[in-house]
């Protein structure tokens, strides 16, 4: 080191370890401040976004993949608002969009009956294969940009999810092709996004990912078109009541989207609010010592 003993300084990673994870992460937060104008100078300087570490320089491809990840999320809840109506009016649609489940039991019912052809079958079943694996490319891609603290950021501070997450992280690093295949599996517990999140950290080629992602999808989705198939004109039944309440249905979605986000704020604002109260003993503390 060439600074001056007496000029506080801030540690820095080593140019040879790349972006730093959680650890490292960590470590930097937990630094003691040295002086008020180096805390001074701390508090002026621009966060940035929290699903990168603070000591990491992002680069074009880290605003793409943010930017994407964005979308995704608004797009998401979108799709969740106008399913009903899709569903009920045009599940083709709906299958293009977000490869949905329902959508191709639908379908599948409709050819069941005779009410669509095999073209609209086949164009269902690529175009939901397709849609169905996007997402998990870019969760790829965002942990071979990011890492761990991607992933660390996934699991948040839910006990739940990161016991989901641990099991998951597990399979991903020993076995990616086993995770690959039981990740698309809807009935099972696996968190996706961890899944191809970890598989993007371990190094996993994306043309291996592609592969295995796509083949498993394609027999998850023929699964349900055959089941729709299978069941024939009760499923078209339901349909067309969900279709005659599809407006309905949107807005009471709307409703929970819109309370879930409000609870979650309240919760989040509660939890920082109760971070001074828990240190003020400590800080009384130290004023009694003084």
């Amino acid at each position: 080191m060439t600074d001056d003993e007496d000029r506080p300084t801030r540690p820095t990673p080593d140019p040879g370890q790349g972006p730093a994870g959680p650890t490292s992460a960590a470590a930097a937060s937990s630094t003691p401040s040295t002086s008020s104008t180096q805390t001074g100078a701390t508090r002026s300087t621009p966060a940035q976004p929290s699903i990168w570490p603070e000591d990491y320089t992002p680069d074009r491809a880290d605003y793409i993949c943010l930017t994407l990840l964005a979308i995704s999320g608004v797009y998401g809840i979108g799709v969740m608002l106008a399913r009903p109506i899709l569903l009920g009016y045009n599940p083709l649609v709906l299958a293009g969009l977000s490869g949905s489940r329902s959508a191709l039991v639908t379908i599948g019912a409709l050819f069941g009956t005779d009410a669509t052809s095999m073209t609209v079958v086949i164009t269902a079943f690529v175009i939901a294969t397709l849609s169905l694996i996007k997402l998990d490319l870019l969760f790829w891609w965002a942990g071979h940009l990011w890492g761990d603290f991607f992933v660390q950021s996934l699991i948040g501070d839910s006990k739940r999810r990161a016991k989901q997450a641990a099991r998951a992280e597990s399979l991903a690093r020993r076995y990616s092709v086993l995770a690959i295949i039981i990740s698309n599996i809807p009935v099972l517990p696996i968190p996706k996004g961890i899944v191809f999140a970890v598989l993007g950290v371990s190094g996993a080629s994306f043309r291996k990912i592609f592969v295995v992602d796509l083949l498993a999808a394609a027999v998850v989705q023929a699964t349900w078109l055959y089941l729709g198939y299978s069941i024939g004109e009760p499923v078209v039944q339901v349909v067309e009541v969900i279709a005659r309440y599809s407006l309905w249905i949107s807005l009471a979605i709307l409703v929970v989207v819109i309370v879930t986000a409000m609870r979650k704020s309240r919760s989040a604002g509660k939890a920082v609010a109760s971070r001074p109260a828990e240190a003020a003993p400590g800080e009384a503390a130290g004023e009694q010592r003084d």
